[in-house]
This record gives C-alpha cells, sequence and structure tokens, in this order.
C-alpha cells in the first residue's frame, strides 16, 4: 500500500528493498472510493506500476476488495435515493458495482488472479451510505453470490475469496448459504485476525480452522494485526 507513496526517494528504494527481500506475496488496494474517485476513472496505471514490480520481483499479487459496503467502498457519485430507496436506484447501483467487478477481474486476469471478491459481508449496519443500503437490502448471501458469480465470469481460472472479521456462527452461515446444488462460489475463505485485545491462543487458532475446515478449501489470515503496546483507550472494531 506504501508503494511509490514515500516522499523520500532513498527511503522509498529501501521500503522496495525490504519488501521484496521480505515477502513473496503482495495486496494491492481497491477500495472503491479511492480506486474510482471520477466516475469511469479507476486508477489503473499506478496498479499497472505495482503489478509490473511485483512480478519482477516474483511477489504474487492478490487483490481487496471489491465489494465492500464500508465508506471507503462506496464512491461519493453513486446515486443515493436513501429516503425513497426505489428500485430504480439499486437497480443502478447493482449494475455499477458488478460492472466494476467485472472489469478489474477481466483488465488483470493473468496479472491478478487472487480476489477478495466480498469484503466482510456479515455486518451490513454498520454503515450509512448509498452501497450500505443496497446490500443491506438484498441481504449478506444474496449481496456475496452475485458478485461472485460475475467474477466467476470474468476470469474463470481466478482463486476467489469471501472475506470477513467474524469467526463466529454469522460468517460460517453466510458461507454455507452461498452453496447451490451443493458447490461453494469461492475457492478459498478469508478469515481476518485482528488481535487488538492480545494474540490468539494456539488454541484458538486450531479451533477456528478447524471449524472452517468444514467448507473443504484452503483458508487463508487475510489480515492480521498484533499491537506493539497497549490497547488505545477507545475500542478498536475489529475489521
Amino acid at each position: 500500500f506504501r508503494f511509490s507513496h514515500i516522499s523520500d526517494p532513498q527511503r522509498e528504494e529501501e521500503y522496495r528493498q525490504r519488501f521484496a527481500a521480505l515477502l513473496n506475496y503482495a495486496t494491492l488496494g481497491f477500495y472503491w472510493a479511492g480506486y474510482e474517485p471520477e466516475r469511469g476513472k479507476p486508477r489503473y496505471e499506478y496498479t499497472d506500476q505495482v503489478v509490473d514490480w511485483c512480478h519482477q520481483n516474483r511477489i504474487t499479487v492478490k487483490g481487496h476488495p471489491l465489494a465492500w459496503d464500508h465508506p471507503a467502498s462506496s464512491p461519493n457519485w453513486l446515486p443515493d435515493d436513501s429516503a425513497g430507496a426505489s428500485s430504480s436506484h439499486f437497480d443502478e447501483i447493482e449494475r455499477l458495482s458488478t460492472g466494476r467487478v467485472r472489469d478489474i477481474i477481466a483488465r488483470f486476469k493473468g496479472r491478478i488472479d487472487i480476489w477478495d471478491v466480498v469484503n466482510e459481508p456479515t455486518d451490513l449496519t454498520r454503515f450509512s451510505n448509498p452501497m450500505n443500503t443496497w446490500a443491506r437490502q438484498l441481504g449478506g448471501v444474496p449481496f456475496t453470490a452475485l458478485h461472485l458469480k460475475v467474477a466467476r465470469a470474468a476470469n474463470p481460472g481466478a482463486t476467489l475469496l469471501v472475506n470477513d472479521y467474524r469467526t463466529d456462527p454469522p460468517y460460517f452461515d453466510i458461507l454455507n448459504g452461498l452453496r447451490a446444488g451443493g458447490k461453494l462460489p469461492f475457492d478459498a475463505l478469508g478469515l481476518q485476525s485482528h488481535m487488538h485485545g492480545g494474540g490468539w491462543p494456539l488454541q484458538r487458532v486450531w479451533e477456528v480452522c478447524d471449524n472452517y475446515s468444514y467448507f473443504g478449501g484452503p483458508i487463508h489470515f487475510t489480515e492480521t494485526t498484533i499491537v506493539s503496546g497497549a490497547r488505545l483507550p477507545s475500542p478498536i472494531r475489529e475489521g
């Protein structure tokens, strides 16, 4: 996320050298509000630079996230009819959201083939914005299934993930609810482990992995936070 954002050229070069020396995997941000601040003008050029550098250094690239109801993923140019909540309003947001997923995955096919397609579908009540209003009226399972279907059509060979900060029944239920004819539409499931209150005991790691092994696919620990000091006075919501 810091690539080309360090003002000191020497520190930028040191950052790149250390990243390449330490890591073989990089996550690139596709948060809609910042990635396409002006409608119809996504910032593909910057991503192209980062992807090229990663490939030159044999670093596997993943994209995150494509569909999320957070304010960071709800551009201010999305149609907003929160008072009327008309069907045409929702139809337009659906067209824009699914179109974005389709365009991005197809454009980077062969260069980015791992995607957090839907992020945090368990909690569609935290925010208030056009993306959230639409997602909430759809529901967690349909919202997730819709974007996974579009992503699969755009790149049948991609590794598609659903990603969430919850490891309790609501997430399990959404993943299980995605079954269609006994088949799941995702290739791996993403688990966040933001340990703001202290490191997870190994027993918890084991239990979480054992629980989600039910789905029979790979488990990715997608986001991990271990604080280096005392927790801040105001609680930080995981996720």
